[in-house]
C-alpha cells in the first residue's frame, strides 16, 4: 500500500471529521453542565433568600394590619366626635349670627 498524497488527504479529512465530531461532543455535554449547574446555583439561592425574608415580610405584614386598626381606631373614637362637635359649634354660631342679624352684608359705603 502506497501513500500517495490523495489517500494522506483523505486520512487527514476523516480523522479532522472524527476529532470534530468529539468535540462538538464534548463541548455541548461540558456546556449542558454548566446550565444544569447554574439552574441548581440559582434555585439553591433563591431558597436561601427566601428563608429569611419571607418571615420579614409577614411579621411586615401582621405591623401594617396593626396600624391600620388602630389608625381606624383613632380615627373612630377621636376624630369623627371632634369634627362632629365642630361642626355642631359652627351650625349654632351661624344660626344665631343669621337669627340676630349679623349674618347680613353690610353696605359699602359708596353704594348709599
Amino acid at each position: 500500500m502506497t501513500l500517495d498524497l490523495e489517500t494522506i488527504r483523505d486520512l487527514v479529512i476523516i480523522l479532522y471529521g472524527i476529532l470534530g465530531l468529539v468535540l462538538m461532543i464534548i463541548l455541548v455535554t461540558a456546556a449542558l453542565g454548566i446550565w444544569f449547574a447554574i439552574r441548581s446555583v440559582l434555585r439553591h439561592t433563591n431558597k436561601l433568600l427566601s428563608d429569611p425574608i419571607e418571615p420579614t415580610l409577614q411579621e411586615a405584614h401582621k405591623s401594617v394590619q396593626n396600624i391600620r386598626a388602630a389608625t381606624e381606631f383613632v380615627s373612630d373614637t377621636a376624630v369623627h366626635p371632634v369634627i362632629r362637635l365642630v361642626s355642631l359649634i359652627r351650625g349654632i354660631r351661624r344660626g344665631i349670627s343669621v337669627v340676630a342679624g349679623l349674618g347680613q352684608k353690610r353696605k359699602s359705603d359708596g353704594e348709599e
